[in-house]
């Protein structure tokens, strides 16, 4: 069997899978959440930014917005990637190593 003739296979097999795996996620979105709240950044399942949120509190530390921004912003990542890991292993099943690809 060819290398072409073994894609050709491999993409029958996983292409649905992962384009069910693909609609899956973008139906999903988490929201992260600065420390003390007065941040709040949504991220959809196509890992973009929906919304941002900032309490009128930080209007005048412009420091602290953006300290609570970056946290907000790694914390919705974070949400992000344990969604879309539950996600694989619904699609995929229950494979050992999958958590290994979301331990960057």
């Amino acid at each position: 069997m060819s290398d072409e003739q073994a894609l050709g296979i491999s993409d029958l097999l996983f292409k649905p899978v992962l384009m069910r795996l693909i609609d899956s996620l973008q139906q999903k979105s988490v929201e992260g959440v600065s420390r003390n709240g007065g941040v709040r950044i949504l991220i959809t399942g196509n890992v973009s930014v929906a919304k941002v949120a900032i309490g009128s509190q930080l209007a005048n530390d412009v420091a602290d917005l953006e300290q609570q921004v970056a946290e907000a912003a790694n914390d919705a990542f974070l949400k992000a990637r344990d969604v879309i890991r539950v996600e694989v292993r619904r699609v995929l099943g229950n494979i050992p190593w999958i958590d290994d690809l979301f331990n960057l």
